[in-house]
């Protein structure tokens, strides 16, 4: 790593990282829901669409669940530049699929 890069990294607080990360998945999960319960979308993640099937409050449990933990574990490990990297990268790739789900709703309401 650069010597730059790897300063940014060192100092990065990762926390309002993970907050972010928990929030977008609070929107993904409740654009989800919308999408599924109007007949417009099916779940393309195979273990939510199991969840899904048992019923919306055992998908949310799951989903939020899941992604708490998985923040847990970046959070004890904050001290390692790849949970740094972890983390950044699935704010990112939430922020993808939020614009995607805003894309949708644009071309279906607008």
């Amino acid at each position: 790593m650069t010597g730059m890069v790897k300063l940014y990294i060192k100092d990065l607080n990762i926390i309002p990282t993970l907050i972010l990360l928990n929030i977008f998945n609070l929107f993904d999960a409740a654009a989800t829901i919308f999408w599924i319960y109007y007949g417009l979308a099916e779940e393309s993640n195979p273990l939510m669409d199991i969840a899904i099937s048992f019923g919306i409050k055992e998908f949310f449990i799951l989903k939020f669940s899941l992604v708490a933990l998985g923040s847990l574990f970046l959070y004890i490990n904050r001290n390692i530049a790849l949970a740094k990297i972890s983390a950044i990268s699935c704010a990112a790739l939430y922020n993808l699929i939020l614009f995607y789900h805003f894309w949708g709703f644009y071309n279906c309401f607008i």
